[in-house]
C-alpha cells in the first residue's frame, strides 16, 4: 500500500473515507491505497525510457535511506523496482481519490538536474471537469488506464517529487495487516481538489 501527503502552502490534503470504512465514519486519512499490477507494469519502463536512459532514470530518483524497508525491496516479477512502482501507485491513487494529478512534461536529464537543486517541487496537472470525470472513472475501473492517461497527455507520473516519509507495518496481533509506504510531496501553484464522493468526501 502507499499513502501520499501533498503540501501546498502547508495545507495537507486528507480525505475522509466515510463510505469505505462505515465502522469509522469521518475517519481522516491520506490519499492512497493498495498497489496494482499496473503500477509495476513493464510498460512504464518503455514510457520513461523515451525521455531518459533507464539507469539514468533510476539514478535520478530522490535518494533513500538504508537499510530499505521490505515493501521497497521485496521480490516482484517485474523490471519496475519498488522505488518506482510504489510512487506510481501513490500518484494514481491520489488522482482517483482527490482528482490531483501529479504529472510531468518535457522530462530531460538537464531539467531534472535543475529541479534537484530546488527540491523537485511538483505541479499538479489541471484537467477539465469532463476529462477528470472520464479518466478518473476509467482508472478506477482499470488501473492500467493510468498508463493510457499518461500517453494521452504525453506526460509521466512525477515520481521525482515524491519523497519517502515513513513505513508503517501493522502489528502481528491484528488479523489484517498492511505494509504501507508513505510519501510527502510539495507543490507550487493552485491545487484543485475534487472529491470522488465514494472514497473521499472532504479535505482540509
Amino acid at each position: 500500500m502507499t499513502q501520499l501527503s501533498i503540501i501546498d502552502s502547508f495545507i495537507n490534503i486528507v480525505p475522509r473515507k466515510d463510505l469505505v470504512y462505515p465502522e469509522k465514519p469521518n475517519a481522516c486519512v491520506f490519499p492512497g491505497g493498495k498497489t496494482d499490477d499496473a503500477d509495476f507494469s513493464d510498460e512504464w519502463r518503455g514510457l520513461y525510457s523515451q525521455h531518459l536512459e533507464w539507469q539514468e532514470f533510476l539514478q535520478s530518483l530522490p535518494k533513500s535511506c538504508s537499510p530499505r524497508c521490505h515493501c521497497y525491496s521485496k521480490p516482484r516479477q517485474s523490471c519496475i523496482p519498488g522505488d518506482v512502482g510504489l510512487r506510481i501507485c501513490a500518484i494514481r491513487e491520489t488522482f482517483e481519490e482527490s482528482g490531483v494529478l501529479l504529472l510531468r512534461n518535457n522530462v530531460s536529464k538537464d531539467s531534472l538536474q535543475l529541479d534537484v537543486s530546488s527540491g523537485n517541487i511538483a505541479k499538479a496537472r489541471i484537467l477539465s471537469n469532463q476529462q477528470l470525470n472520464h479518466w478518473r472513472n476509467q482508472v478506477h475501473e482499470n488501473a492500467f488506464d493510468f498508463l493510457n492517461l499518461c500517453r494521452y497527455l504525453n506526460a509521466l507520473p512525477d515520481v521525482w517529487s515524491l519523497y519517502e516519509w515513513s513505513n508503517w507495518l501493522t502489528p502481528k496481533v491484528y488479523p489484517k495487516r498492511f505494509d504501507t509506504a508513505f510519501f510527502i510531496c510539495c507543490t507550487q501553484g493552485e491545487i484543485h481538489v475534487k472529491h470522488d464522493q465514494a472514497e473521499t468526501t472532504d479535505s482540509y
